[in-house]
């Protein structure tokens, strides 16, 4: 006879099934859609290429010959070969005099600058060193580099609209990391909250996306842009995903930012995440009288220092759950009569921000008051 795998293992399956198709589609369209990504010249890399203009127009060939004097000089050299080409010695000299004034009219500033940034910029589609050399005077480069992108190719997609597919990708790897991570470590599975995981897959991603256009328009003084962020965004999106609880809690604060509650308002709570949940076990009665009693057992949590007040019945296996439980310190009691006997135990515990859900076991015992 075959037995029944666990809930937990069935889960653990088809999760790590999905995370391999996932990634599976993940490599193959890198592999075939070519990515591109944003570079930014560095302080260090700037102070060079400025060092290099700096250089070279106090040079005392860059100040004394430009490109007319060049071209009359070199004339009058060659004039003057022409004429001495019957005298060896001097007409050595005249032709290593040319040598020198070419020389130095090919070491421009402009080609210097090209040869530099070609070594430090991985190779790009087009010529986008040249064409930038091409179109700006050097005097202007020192202005325009430090915020001009220079686009390269990346495994990667971190530059025009497909970014968001990136965003999209790493917020699901980060999010089936930690699901997987919370599954293993636990050490009940509750099928209650697959839902809450087939959910999490839907919003995750949107979620995540909005997060980065809110940090984003932050950064750049209220203006969206979606290149030059570079491999951060990876790092970012996996974080969102994985920490999937603290997401929607930022998404709360920036909509504290954009929709700001006045004195009188009253404040949703759709978006409190807390919860608690736990087990209550009836302690010296037989199984059978706990699958009669389980769920008639009333889990009353109160606030320590708030007004808050909650009260819920277990279900048939004694399991219970309290969701959008403010931060703070709470006594959470459960209580069951049975054949006028009374059933009884308190606990405290504390709910604090970002936490994951609060998992309890209440033993409750025969208390000392006999109903009769």
């Amino acid at each position: 006879m075959k037995t029944r795998k666990q809930p937990k293992t069935v889960w653990l399956i088809w999760a790590s099934i999905s995370s391999i198709i996932l990634i599976g589609v993940y490599l193959s369209l890198h592999i075939f859609i070519k990515g591109q990504e944003d570079l930014y010249l560095n302080p260090d890399q700037l102070e060079t290429i400025n060092s290099i203009i700096t250089a070279e127009k106090s040079s005392i060939a860059y100040n004394t010959l430009n490109d007319s004097i060049h071209k009359a000089k070199i004339k009058d050299l060659e004039l003057q070969l022409i004429a001495l080409k019957n005298n060896p010695k001097d007409s050595i000299m005249v032709t290593d005099s040319i040598w020198k004034y070419e020389h130095f009219n090919k070491r421009s500033t402009e080609k210097l600058v090209i040869h530099y940034l070609e070594n430090i910029l991985p190779e790009s589609e087009d010529s986008t060193v040249w064409n930038l050399v091409a179109t700006y005077k050097i005097k202007h480069l020192i202005t325009i580099l430090p915020t001009y992108s220079f686009k390269v190719s990346s495994f990667f997609w971190l530059s025009g609209a497909k970014i968001f597919l990136e965003i999209v990708f790493w917020s699901l790897f980060g999010l089936m990391a930690n699901l997987m991570f919370s599954v293993t470590k636990a050490t009940k599975f509750d099928k209650k909250r697959i839902p809450e995981h087939i959910g999490k897959i839907f919003y995750t991603p949107f979620s995540a996306i909005i997060i980065y256009l809110s940090i984003n328009g932050l950064i750049n003084e209220g203006a969206i842009v979606i290149d030059g962020v570079g491999k951060s965004v990876i790092v970012l999106a996996f974080i969102l995903g994985f920490f999937t609880r603290r997401t929607i809690l930022l998404l709360g604060k920036v909509k504290d930012l954009i929709l700001p509650t006045g004195k009188d308002d009253i404040e949703p709570t759709t978006l409190e995440i807390n919860e608690i949940k736990g087990t209550v076990i009836i302690d010296q009665v037989s199984d059978d009288i706990k699958a009669q009693h389980n769920e008639y057992i009333a889990i009353r949590i109160t606030g320590v220092e708030s007004d808050y007040v909650s009260v819920i019945n277990s279900d048939k296996n004694g399991v219970f759950s309290f969701i959008n439980v403010p931060n703070g310190n709470y006594s959470i009691e459960a209580d069951l009569v049975i054949d006028e006997t009374r059933y009884y135990a308190e606990n405290q515990i504390q709910i604090l921000e970002n936490e994951p859900p609060l998992d309890v076991i209440i033993t409750i015992k025969k208390a000392d008051l006999i109903i009769k």
